[in-house]
């Protein structure tokens, strides 16, 4: 009995050993399968980027044919419309129909531009054909104050009719002298105070000359003593002064004191120069330059009656030859002073002004116009070739 109760504890013990180990066993196992593994862990990570790889790769390939679709679309609309523009060009071009006064407006119109170009291109000969065959006498007359021109006029004297010709450069005229680029060198009358060749009269007889585009003979420079000079030599002229003239300028070396009042007035050599010089009053204007041209003019034509009515020509020209600067010979002066019998100043000068405008360009300039002033040197130099004609088929 005690055998077998001993066998049978010793069975239970077994048993419950057995299946402790086995629940042991079976709990570590569970363990272990919790565990992660990274080897398994990477291959499935792979597998899984490959299988959205492909997905990435499909996508990218469908929006691409996607977006090669829609700009076959573009393009085919692209030539759509360049071909529709093209048709529409060809339209345009295709001359349209009009009626009878349309086309009679538009010849019209081309008549009337072709009249005016042709009125604006010089006819007949050119000026350099017409100097070719003048017998005229240029002077440049420069009435000088300072180291500028105050007075530029070109005397143009026609032995053909026996008649002067007197033209003005304004002294604000735009000319342009290289080396000399200040904005107050630009003015014709900055040339006379220009170095060397490029001033003096010389200079000022060399670019009068490209401005009028004729030759000048000779020059003859005056200064307001030698103006004095020569109308007190003459007992003073005559003038009827046009307006009051009130003027003084307490600057000027030396000062400068105008006052006329409107009438006739006996002008001695100083108020000669002061009527001369007078542009306008100090306070009221007087309009600058260009009427000072006129008065300049109608000066010039009293004196000459006077010289030719009162004295002996041949000795006023020799006074004025001692008073003046020039570089013609005494015996040419001579000559042409005796070409001047009968010659009647009311009837035989003319006077112009070169044509152009005044525009303020950092300063006042007077622009000449180069046509115009063209026009009307060739309507000058034709009147002697006209009369010489005339006098010929006469004979």
């Amino acid at each position: 009995m005690r055998t077998y109760l001993k066998a049978f504890i010793i069975a239970t013990v077994i048993t419950s050993i057995i299946v402790a180990f086995g629940v042991v066993a079976y709990k570590n196992a569970q363990k272990v399968a919790e565990v992660e593994d990274p080897v398994a862990d990477f291959k499935v990570s792979k597998i899984s980027k490959t299988l959205n790889l492909k997905k990435y790769h499909k996508k990218r390939r469908v929006s691409r044919e996607h977006a090669e679709d829609v700009k076959r679309q573009v393009d085919d609309k692209d030539k759509s419309d360049n071909k529709q523009d093209k048709d529409k060009e060809k339209d345009q071009d295709k001359p349209k129909p009009q009626d009878k006064d349309s086309k009679t407006d538009k010849k019209d119109n081309k008549d009337k531009q072709d009249e005016k170009d042709k009125k604006e291109k010089p006819k007949g000969p050119s000026l350099s054909s017409l100097v070719e065959r003048s017998r005229r006498l240029n002077i440049l007359l420069l009435g000088i104050d300072g180291e500028r021109a105050d007075v530029i006029l070109l005397l143009s004297y026609d032995q053909n009719r026996h008649k002067a010709d007197f033209i003005t450069v304004p002294r604000d005229t735009y000319n342009v002298v290289k080396g000399y680029p200040r904005a107050d060198q630009k003015k014709i009358n900055a040339v006379y105070g220009f170095r060397r060749s490029k001033g003096g009269a010389a200079g000022m007889k060399r670019e009068v000359s490209k401005l009028l585009g004729v030759p000048i003979d000779f020059y003859a420079v005056t200064t307001y003593d030698s103006i004095k000079q020569i109308v007190n030599a003459v007992g003073g002229v005559e003038l009827e002064i046009e307006r009051d003239m009130h003027y003084d300028d307490e600057y000027s070396n030396p000062p400068l004191h105008i006052d006329f009042d409107k009438g006739y007035a006996h002008l001695n050599g100083q108020k000669a120069v002061e009527y001369l010089r007078w542009r306008k009053n100090n306070h009221l204007g007087g309009g600058g330059d260009l009427p000072r041209t006129k008065r300049q003019m109608k000066f010039i034509k009293s004196f000459t009656a006077k010289v030719f009515t009162t004295f002996d020509f041949l000795d006023v020209v020799s006074e004025i030859y001692d008073a003046v600067e020039t570089d013609m010979p005494i015996n040419t002066a001579l000559y042409y002073a005796k070409t001047l019998v009968g010659f009647d100043p009311e009837q035989d000068i003319s006077h112009y002004t070169i044509p152009g405008v005044s525009k303020f360009k950092k300063l006042s300039y007077y622009f000449r116009s180069k046509k115009r002033t063209e026009k009307m040197m060739i309507g000058i130099y034709k009147k002697g070739l006209e009369t010489k004609q005339s006098k010929e088929e006469e004979w």
